[in-house]
């Protein structure tokens, strides 16, 4: 077990081990990149992919829309809402992107 932990360290940076990190890692967002690697994707890993989804969006993105446009507005703190908005519209195209990653597989 800690042997196979180890090849996500930084020791091991050949081509294939680095390849294989990422298959590994994507299968749990049930994302399957080696289409000769036929092994099911286990159905725990589709409902972690969708709670942590959701709790995602809930925690991040409707929390900050909520703090930029209703509590900012409330206080009257627009330098802390400019912060706030700049700072999650980064994390904003990360939705779009796991649903065109997992639609075009």
């Amino acid at each position: 077990m800690t042997k196979t932990l180890e090849k996500f360290g930084l020791g091991y940076c050949d081509l294939p081990t680095m390849l294989w990190n990422i298959e590994v890692l994507l299968r749990v967002l049930t994302i399957r990149v080696n289409r000769q690697f036929n092994k099911r994707i286990p159905w725990i890993f589709y409902v972690i992919t969708i709670f942590t989804g959701l709790c995602y969006f809930y925690s991040y993105m409707l929390s900050t829309v909520w703090y930029v446009f209703v509590r900012c507005r409330e206080t009257g703190d627009y330098v802390n809402a400019i912060i706030a908005i700049s700072l999650s519209m980064c994390s904003v195209t990360c939705v779009p992107k796991i649903f065109y990653m997992k639609y075009y597989r």
